[in-house]
């Protein structure tokens, strides 16, 4: 059994993968985001290659047991899109 101090983290954990894969499938539709804390605009090209790179990073795999291919696909096949706006993101 974990401790309580471990099961916070894997948490916290899961919410940074899940808030990554939410921003992603975002992107994917054509939605950037603001930063409130800076005021700046996030264009979704952009949103698409940072997650991208955090799915390929050396934090990733410590933060999930998750194969970044996989959550890369499955946020895809979430994401309601055209064929044609996949070939211009992949």
């Amino acid at each position: 059994m974990s401790s309580p101090t471990n099961y916070c983290y894997e948490e916290l954990s899961n919410a940074v993968v899940a808030c990554a894969a939410i921003d992603y499938i975002n992107a994917i539709n054509g939605f950037g985001y603001h930063d409130a804390s800076s005021g700046k605009k996030h264009e979704p090209n952009e949103v698409i290659s940072d997650v991208e790179e955090f799915f390929q990073s050396d934090w990733f795999p410590l933060l999930t047991n998750l194969e970044p291919d996989i959550v890369r696909e499955k946020c895809f096949q979430l994401a309601p899109f055209s064929k044609e706006k996949r070939r211009k993101v992949a």
